[in-house]
């Protein structure tokens, strides 16, 4: 989980990515359980990469929000973030009784196809560039959510979108990451009946390091 060069150890970066109900969150938490010191972002969180179920706004397209949305103004300002002219909102993490507020700001996603194709790589590949953290753990943050636009609302052909997978990975090559796809719904051996029944896989016992084990053998080998 850690590499260390020229005397330096630095601390590898996890995406963790996998279809719906596949157990990515259920992943995420176990991975952070054994890696406590990591910082985790799940989606909706401001993280460095990432912008799902975040809307990205102009200073201008801000001010208009604040105004409009007065009575949310002192919640909108705490679950925002800065980023050079942009202003980044956690809109999902905001209590709102306002009809429309979340479908207004819905339309300020970088997906849904609100972005056309440049736009929508310039940002993505710009944000992974700007990128240079060590020691996270990123759950939904390369595959999924890219793909997805790119396929349902931009309408690229595959060729295109390994041609854009070639450029993310160009930006990528300096850092230290590993991608893991979640393909099975795990549950320890001292869960739950229920749990377990639900699941396609079992680690063993957490009494008994039954995850560090796992883990030890499939991600931190």
């Amino acid at each position: 989980m850690q590499k260390k060069e020229t005397g330096i150890v630095r601390k590898t970066n996890y995406f963790v990515e996998g279809l719906q109900d596949a157990g990515k969150s259920t992943f995420v938490r176990l991975l952070s359980e054994q890696l406590k010191d990591y910082q985790v972002f799940h989606e909706g969180d401001y993280s460095p990469v990432e912008l799902e179920w975040c809307a990205r706004v102009t200073k201008g397209q801000y001010a208009r929000v604040l105004k409009e949305y007065s009575l949310l103004a002192e919640e909108i300002r705490k679950k925002t973030a800065v980023e050079g002219n942009c202003r980044i909102i956690r809109y999902t993490q905001i209590l709102a009784e306002i009809p429309d507020f979340y479908k207004d700001m819905e339309r300020y996603e970088i997906y849904n196809g609100n972005l056309d194709r440049e736009s929508f790589e310039h940002v993505i590949l710009e944000r992974f560039g700007n990128w240079n953290g060590e020691g996270q753990i990123f759950e939904c943050s390369i595959f999924q959510n890219i793909i997805t636009n790119q396929m349902l609302y931009l309408m690229m052909t595959e060729e295109e979108i390994l041609y854009f997978y070639k450029k993310l990975k160009d930006v990528l090559a300096h850092k230290r990451y590993r991608i893991i796809i979640s393909d099975t719904a795990y549950a320890v051996e001292n869960a739950v009946a229920e749990l377990k029944a639900a699941a396609t896989g079992i680690i063993g016992s957490n009494e008994e390091d039954g995850v560090a084990e796992w883990l030890a053998e499939h991600v931190f080998m």
